[in-house]
């Protein structure tokens, strides 16, 4: 990770003498040099990280687009952010529809959600479990026929999560939504 860091220019060469052991130095150290402004943390990367964080396996570009994305912006806006958090990132796939992304480690999830710790990159985990849920309504408002498999599989999750009860009873009860279920082998 750290010669992932040193090749993305998060790290020098210099702070790998000043890390302690364990993770919460290298993330501290990596995220202030990457984000030597926090505004620009809070705007670029914390509502991708904050989702991520919250999400119960590799999300694909289009949830994390609707998870993260605010208005007036565009797709490139959430892919040049998503470049920028690379070093950070598993990334499974290639192009905008094949891609799915999830935090490089677990140790980096909680980190960023322990506020002691994080400082000021904490992600709050209930933020995230909201753009989630929010992210997965909009991907079955959109088209049920088309809906990511992420939110097939975890969309009634995430919405109960946040006490959406109403949404997931509506999209448990939609007969398309049901048979996209079945056909992934899920319950109905």
């Amino acid at each position: 990770m750290a010669l992932d860091a040193l090749e993305y220019g998060t790290l020098s060469a210099d702070d790998l003498r000043l890390l302690s052991p364990g993770m919460a130095d290298f993330y501290e150290k990596s995220f202030s040099r990457l984000f030597s402004d926090h505004k620009a943390f809070g705007v670029d990367a914390q509502p991708i990280l904050r989702a991520l964080s919250a999400a119960m396996e590799p999300v694909p570009f289009v949830i994390v687009d609707r998870a993260s994305r605010r208005r007036k912006e565009t797709l490139e806006d959430t892919h040049r952010r998503l470049l920028q958090l690379r070093s950070y990132l598993h990334i499974a796939g290639k192009g905008l529809e094949g891609a799915k992304y999830a935090l490089f480690h677990k140790s980096l999830g909680d980190w960023l959600t322990d506020p002691d710790a994080s400082g000021f990159c904490w992600c709050s985990p209930e933020q995230g479990k909201e753009q989630l849920a929010e992210a997965c309504w909009q991907d079955y408002a959109n088209d049920p026929e088309k809906m990511t498999e992420y939110a097939l599989r975890y969309g009634m999750f995430h919405l109960r999560d946040v006490h959406r009860d109403t949404d997931a009873r509506k999209l448990s009860q939609d007969e398309t939504f049901r048979q996209r279920r079945i056909q992934l082998g899920l319950s109905g």
